[in-house]
């Protein structure tokens, strides 16, 4: 039967150094996204998110080789704005304050219930989906300040918007007014 997802259009990244956490908690969250990569410590998980560009980290504070915190401060360092959580069965002030400095989105702490992950996941959707279509608003803004000096006429059907300029000087028009009294029926 086909998945329903909260967020199907993209990679969630869970790093986990107890293997008997780690499936259980892969299982649940691949009930809720399309895919989910996953990384037994911390190097391995930089190696991962350089290779598969996750749009959300999950990590555990304490892995062999790397702490998830080390791993969400190098992340941070090459993306400060991707949604990281990190799971934890510590609260220290400490990590709590660590955290805080990272920038980290979400905190939980051991254990976790299913209903907290999901408000949590759907919090870090928010920030990733502001971000997609801030991106898209900028690709486009650019697309247009790219394209406005290929513009000859920008009109929306009932009425002419814009001439560009460059165009109305090659032609000896000093304006829009006069190229368009002159050239009437263009309206």
């Amino acid at each position: 039967p086909p998945r329903s997802t909260l967020f199907p259009y993209t990679t969630l990244f869970r790093s986990e150094d107890e293997e008997m956490v780690r499936e259980p908690f892969v299982e649940m969250l691949l009930r809720r996204v399309q895919e989910v990569v996953v990384a037994s410590n911390g190097q391995e998980g930089i190696e991962l998110f350089h290779e598969q560009k996750p749009d959300i980290i999950i990590t555990d504070i304490k892995m062999p080789v790397m702490d998830g915190l080390t791993m969400a401060t190098l992340i941070r360092k090459e993306n400060p704005y991707i949604p990281v959580m990190i799971t934890t069965a510590f609260e220290f002030k400490d990590f709590l304050k660590k955290s805080i400095e990272v920038g980290i989105n979400k905190y939980l702490v051991k254990p976790i219930e299913r209903s907290a992950v999901e408000n949590a996941l759907a919090e870090l959707v928010k920030v990733v989906e502001f971000q997609k279509a801030n991106r898209e608003y900028s690709d486009f803004v650019e697309l247009m300040l790219d394209v406005n000096n290929r513009v000859i006429i920008l009109a929306d059907g009932s009425k002419i918007n814009q001439v560009n300029t460059d165009f109305l000087s090659f032609f000896g028009f000093s304006d829009r007014g006069s190229f368009f009294y002159q050239y009437p029926t263009v309206m």
